[in-house]
């Protein structure tokens, strides 16, 4: 527009100055034809500046909307491919789930309960005593139950794989014990076990503490277990209550109070990416790494990164990546379902919400047949509101499944409230149940503040290699 004016201007001047200094000229040498060709010369140079300029602006504007198009062409590409990148990043962790090759459950438990739980098989034990832990005790004697209970809980889970003890080990910290204790118990329960194979005894496995605060407790696996390739759970906890009545059968306790519980819990848990010892072989050798560096956490690594700096030969792990591969543990649902103490429709509405994501995570649709549930409801004063919401869900999502028959174990009525190991001990219980029935099961914990974790673990597949 500047260029325009601008010769419009100058043209428009200069016939001006044509014009007033046409007067002092002698034009009648010139015929009237010449008069009147010079006197139409400045419009049609007029005409033709005003008719280049706009040429020159109109490419000038065509080249900037191309060059804004083209600009803006690419930042969509890029927004999309940002936003792909972010999709397959949360379905990645949505699908991402864990291989669980032994399970070990002990602690105290009525006969009722012995007789609900799956019985011990190959790989996976069961075992209730209906010993009693004695009256009252003061927190001594209750730490050393907890050293107790984790030597026991290491003791099945070595009887299973002796191997096991070189993992990496995550700990659920016991009620009323800090982090740095639990490390330190478990740690002593480790150098009172009989020398093993994959274990000198100058080695010491990582150790780490799973953060309570989370929604989903088990969440850090799923994000950690992908870079350490197999890893040991072990959850334990134990009441300072009188146990005298749990396991008195005819007694009456509270509607409100949960019984008295102790138990220990341990799972070898291993990625499901990792399946054949000739798969780890190969990568090892296209890194040019011999063949006992077999896994990343085996390496050395900077001391805040979830990884061991222990060693193994390729012997001890060919026998760990061997074993059958029971059970694969999905990603949990997790969310408030009970915040606000919700009517019956809207809490109903939230364990829906999260049954339909349990299944997305599980990779499964609606109408999926499965025969095992295991849940920590409680007791009659509270399982009630909380066993309908969940048989809802269950209903909207097109499974036929009755959450109070013979095929669901209610944990925490049967055995009690096991505190911070409770969610380990359900996972491990829906393990076996899983196991002994060869058919999938849904595990529901309701945690603290209103928490409540959907989560499927499917069976194996014939060949061992998991679902």
């Amino acid at each position: 527009m500047v260029t325009k004016a601008f010769a419009l201007l100058a043209t428009f001047s200069a016939w001006l100055a044509f014009l007033w200094l046409g007067p002092s000229m002698d034009f009648t040498r010139h015929a009237p034809t010449s008069i009147i060709a010079l006197h139409l010369l400045p419009p049609l140079f007029a005409c033709a500046a005003w008719m280049g300029c706009s040429v020159f602006v109109r490419r000038r504007r065509m080249e900037r909307e191309r060059t804004a198009a083209l600009e803006a062409e690419t930042r969509e590409r890029a927004r999309q491919r940002a936003e792909q990148v972010e999709a397959d990043k949360r379905r990645a962790e949505r699908e991402r789930s864990i291989d669980c090759r032994a399970v070990s459950i002990s602690g105290l438990g009525t006969a009722k309960a012995i007789d609900a739980f799956p019985a011990s098989r190959d790989n996976c034990r069961v075992e209730w005593e209906l010993t009693s832990a004695g009256p009252h005790a003061d927190g001594a004697d209750r730490i050393g139950r907890l050293s107790l209970l984790m030597r026991q809980a290491l003791e099945g889970i070595t009887h299973i794989e002796p191997d096991c003890l070189m993992l990496p080990m995550f700990i659920v910290t016991p009620t009323g014990v800090s982090d740095a204790h639990a490390k330190s118990l478990l740690k002593q329960a480790i150098a009172t076990m009989p020398a093993q194979t994959g274990l000198k005894r100058d080695d010491q496995p990582a150790i780490f503490t799973l953060d309570r605060s989370m929604s989903d407790g088990l969440a850090t696996l799923f994000d950690t277990l992908p870079e350490l390739g197999a890893a040991l759970l072990i959850a334990v906890d134990a009441s300072d209550s009188d146990s005298s009545d749990l396991l008195d059968e005819e007694s009456t306790l509270s509607p409100d109070r949960m019984p008295p519980a102790q138990g220990a819990s341990a799972l070898l848990l291993m990625s499901p990416a990792i399946k054949h010892v000739s798969d780890i072989e190969v990568e090892s050798g296209t890194h040019g790494k011999s063949v006992d560096a077999l896994l990343p956490y085996w390496e050395h690594v900077s001391s805040d990164s979830h990884a061991s700096t222990t060693t193994a030969n390729l012997a001890e792990w060919r026998r760990l990546a061997q074993l059958p591969v029971l059970a694969r543990i999905h990603r949990a649902a997790c969310d408030d379902v009970e915040t606000g103490s919700p009517g019956l429709l809207t809490q109903t509405r939230r364990t829906t919400t999260l049954m339909n994501e349990a299944l997305l995570n599980a990779g499964v649709g609606s109408g999926m047949a499965f025969l095992g549930l295991v849940h920590d409801a409680g007791n009659i004063a509270h399982c009630g509101k909380r066993l309908a919401c969940l048989g809802s869900a269950l209903h909207a999502a097109e499974i036929d499944f009755e959450p109070v028959g013979p095929d669901a174990l209610n944990l925490t009525d049967l055995i009690g409230d096991l505190g911070t190991a409770s969610e380990v001990a359900l996972l491990a219980c829906a393990v076996a149940k899983t196991v002994e029935t060869g058919r999938a099961t849904l595990s529901a914990a309701f945690l603290p503040h209103g928490r409540l974790a959907l989560r499927f673990i499917m069976p194996s597949s014939d060949d061992g290699t998991g679902p």
